[in-house]
């Protein structure tokens, strides 16, 4: 009897354990999975322009991007478009992203209505080298591109990364110091992604969200 009982305990105190276990995990699941939801929405506002609008709480950026922002699914890829608060289209955002120096680097850029500028860019998940290719989620790097044409994105790269310092070139932007090869990726996959962009999505966008 008294053997049985010991069984019993172990198997209620088991029970107990692996339950709050179990219910500790999923909190904190629901709590992972709303803090990238405010982080990816928050990116969102950033490059349209809209964050300053947004507060900072929490709710407060959930509540933004439901008032600023509308999303819709084009063959796969996640598209926003962006009001602002007098009603105009503020931009179209675009997910953009590749491989890395030392893994994937995921971001989105903003474009304007005609889709012919860049109007934000930000990076927002990567692996890479702090104080050297992390660098790229800095204003000073992502700055650059705000006002950059990309009307010949689908013939030609817009731009180009170089060395800080060295001679002006057309379409040169410059690259991090000592991350030569975190801002090739950059430099290869957002180009490749903006020619894409002007070339497969544009008559998309103008059916899914109209003129305006």
């Amino acid at each position: 009897m008294k053997k049985l009982y010991s069984v019993l305990f172990m198997f209620g105190l088991t029970l107990f354990c692996a339950t709050l276990v179990s219910g500790v995990k999923v909190l904190q699941q629901e709590r992972i999975e709303l803090n990238e939801k405010v982080k990816l929405r928050k990116v969102v506002l950033r490059v349209l322009g809209l964050l300053e609008d947004a507060g900072n709480r929490p709710e407060e950026i959930l509540q933004a991007f439901e008032r600023y922002v509308r999303t819709v699914n084009l063959d796969g890829l996640t598209v926003y478009r962006g009001s602002l608060p007098d009603g105009s289209v503020a931009g179209y955002v675009f997910p953009t992203g590749g491989a890395g120096f030392w893994g994937p680097i995921q971001g989105m850029v903003a474009l304007d209505e005609p889709m012919e500028h860049i109007i934000g860019l930000a990076f927002y998940r990567h692996t890479e080298t702090p104080g050297l290719g992390a660098r790229i989620s800095e204003p000073w790097f992502t700055k650059q591109f705000k006002g950059i044409d990309i009307r010949s994105s689908d013939q030609r790269p817009v731009f180009r990364l170089q060395a800080p310092g060295g001679a002006p070139e057309p379409g040169g932007l410059d690259a991090v110091t000592g991350a030569t090869q975190t801002s090739r990726a950059v430099e290869r996959f957002l180009n490749a992604d903006l020619g894409r962009i002007r070339s497969e999505y544009r008559s998309k966008i103008e059916e899914h969200f109209g003129h305006g």
